[in-house]
């Protein structure tokens, strides 16, 4: 009613997700919220999918600063305890390994290189240590995406699995 949006446990208040995928959601609620009813509401989803389509290509053609995709998460331990070799554990780890000293409670900020890699040292790359010929796991960001997209749109049946299709379905016609 106030033109402001209120809203609470979306991918755009949480601080470990990257700029870029709150940026795309930000926009995706602008758009929504000058619905007036839950039919205006679900005409907007074709303007929805058009900003999803848009920050998808943006993100396959490589275009997004290393700042801009940064995933900030706490560690609960001191990085050498982790038995699990989860992103932010490793990310944790490579800083220790080049001399800078984090403990539990601290942030840890990284960019997904390639989340799938056999090498444990290039799935992640801690933000200080990220270098100019560093790419970015495009895949892994797609789905911080879509599930943006999907937090938004889930009770009009779009689930991240539909949303992948619809970007799909876009990029065919296009050729």
């Amino acid at each position: 009613k106030s033109g402001k949006i209120k809203a609470r446990g979306l991918a755009f208040r949480r601080g470990d997700m990257p700029l870029f995928i709150q940026e795309a959601q930000i926009r995706m609620l602008e758009i929504l919220a000058e619905a007036k009813n839950k039919d205006d509401y679900q005409s907007k989803v074709p303007k929805i999918l058009e900003l999803l389509l848009e920050y998808s290509l943006i993100l396959k053609e490589g275009q997004v600063k290393a700042e801009e995709l940064t995933i900030g998460k706490r560690i609960s331990q001191e990085p050498n305890e982790y038995k699990v070799d989860s992103l932010t554990a490793l990310a944790a780890q490579q800083l220790e390994d080049f001399g800078i000293p984090i403990h539990p409670g601290e942030k840890v900020r990284y960019v997904i290189k390639d989340a799938e890699a056999k090498d444990k040292a290039e799935r992640v790359r801690s933000f200080p240590l990220v270098g100019p010929d560093d790419t970015y796991d495009v895949k892994k960001y797609l789905e911080l995406l879509l599930r943006a997209t999907e937090e938004l749109l889930i009770h009009l049946g779009y689930d991240a699995k539909h949303l992948k299709r619809e970007l799909e379905g876009f990029e065919d016609s296009r050729g």
